[in-house]
């Protein structure tokens, strides 16, 4: 039996891992309080940058435009914490291995995921993660708070328990890598940063006479070429659809999306909308040819 036949089905779950993740959860009301978030950010000596609406997210993406400085801007959702915490909460590999399987196999551009592959995502992640410059993290906003209590995230997921790890650990893992030091120096932001990105693209593009989009829709690029005719855009397509996963043996679109950025990237300006593959591409843009800034932006 196949890693993804073993872990896809709710069932795979052992019942007393299922009750281990929902007493953490139960520990933890505070995260349903955004305040409660961003102080524990703040004192982990963290910059904090709450609003996703507001303007001030996207000055320090300005000035690494202004200055042709290499700079990564990345998002943890749900899909990112099940890769990023795979492995890291003792008591519970069954689950991640749900939570993880789940994930990688509702994407359009999906692969035959492997024990092995599940690893190298995990370090990949978490390599974006030591790059970034700017991290959109969960719980930082009411804004965009998806449940207000345990049993109410328990009622939207009895059908997606991959939903429930990813929201938690979005919340939780970070929070642990702030304590531990590993986000130091990096600016916190809300994960759903892309709003005030969207909002201000005439500002940002001001900056950047190369915009790069990685995205699955062309249309939308073509609409930008329109409105914005002083800017060169450019741009490499992803989400290749795979209904039968199982015969794609391994993401070579990852790579060959690495192949097709330019080779010089200083003063671009590039928009990553490629999902969970999203961070890895702006960590390649960041320390790629001449180096870029690049901003996840969601899904594209």
């Amino acid at each position: 039996m196949s890693f993804v036949e073993t872990y896809l089905a709710i069932d795979s779950v052992p019942p007393a891992e299922l009750e281990l993740f929902w007493t953490a959860v139960a520990s933890r009301p505070e995260y349903l309080s955004p305040d409660y978030v961003r102080r524990r950010y703040r004192r982990a000596g963290l910059r904090v940058i709450a609003d996703p609406f507001g303007p001030k997210v996207i000055r320090p993406i300005a000035k690494a435009l202004r200055r042709k400085t290499p700079f990564s801007a990345i998002r943890i959702g749900e899909g990112e914490a099940s890769i990023l915490s795979y492995g890291a909460y003792h008591g519970t590999p069954n689950l991640d291995r749900h939570a993880l399987t789940a994930t990688a196999t509702i994407i359009d551009d999906r692969f035959r995921l492997t024990e092995t592959w599940a690893l190298v995502l995990r370090d990949l992640m978490m390599t974006s993660v030591y790059s970034a410059d700017l991290i959109g993290l969960r719980g930082m906003s009411r804004h965009v708070q998806h449940f207000s209590s345990v049993d109410e995230l328990k009622s939207r997921t009895q059908q997606d328990i991959r939903g429930a790890v990813g929201i938690y650990r979005a919340v939780d893992f970070p929070l642990r890598l702030a304590r531990e030091g590993t986000l130091r120096g990096k600016v916190i932001g809300s994960a759903h940063l892309y709003f005030s990105v969207l909002k201000n693209l005439s500002l940002l593009f001001r900056f950047a006479e190369n915009v790069l989009c990685i995205s699955p829709e062309p249309s939308v690029i073509e609409k930008m070429r329109i409105a914005y005719p002083r800017n060169r855009f450019h741009h490499i397509p992803v989400g290749r659809k795979c209904p039968d996963f199982s015969k794609r043996m391994e993401p070579s679109y990852i790579r060959d999306v690495e192949a097709m950025l330019p080779t010089d990237l200083n003063g671009y300006l590039c928009l990553v909308g490629a999902g969970i593959w999203a961070e890895i591409y702006c960590t390649w843009i960041k320390r790629g040819g001449g180096g870029g800034v690049a901003v996840g932006v969601g899904r594209g």
